[in-house]
């Protein structure tokens, strides 16, 4: 656990140059990753038996794979992701942590498999818990810093730069 904690915290401070993203959602782009979110990612797939329970599909879990949602909850999972990219305040992350979890419950898991149910029912318990509202959250939102503008390459044949500084 030591090991873990000493690995995170460099990280959770670097994660304080958190950027503004704009990018256009509906093409299915690269979604940048917090910083946080990399170091999550990278202890959740070195530690056995963790990978299968932390990751659903291109989104579910620390950070994401991009592309097109595999499924209706990775597609929840996704928009979860966007709005912590497009979040500035605590209040609208924890929002959208509740979004989330609504979401979820509402999902028919009759067709689902007994691993996609099981991690529907972890990532609603993991939402709902006092922890979600810290781990995971960039620091810059934590503490209220502001955000630093960057312009995004976008997806255009054209080689114009399609995002922009909010």
């Amino acid at each position: 656990m030591r090991a873990v904690l000493l690995l995170i915290v460099p990280c959770v401070f670097a994660s304080c140059a958190a950027k503004v993203y704009n990018l256009d959602y509906r093409t299915y782009p690269e979604l940048p990753e917090l910083t946080m979110s990399k170091v999550l990612r990278k202890i959740a797939k070195v530690t056995p038996g963790l990978e299968r329970k932390v990751f659903h599909g291109n989104y579910g879990g620390p950070g994401n794979n991009s592309g097109e949602p595999k499924d209706e909850m990775d597609e929840l999972f996704r928009r979860h992701d966007i709005a912590y990219l497009e979040g500035h305040k605590r209040k609208e992350l924890i929002a959208s942590d509740n979004l989330l979890v609504a979401k979820l419950r509402s999902l028919d898991d009759s067709d689902m498999s007994k691993r996609v149910s099981a991690y529907r029912k972890r990532a609603i318990r993991f939402f709902r818990s006092p922890i979600s509202h810290v781990l995971g959250k960039p620091l810059d939102v934590l503490f209220g810093l502001k955000k630093k503008p960057i312009i995004v390459p976008g997806n255009g044949d054209d080689g114009n730069i399609q995002g922009s500084a909010k």
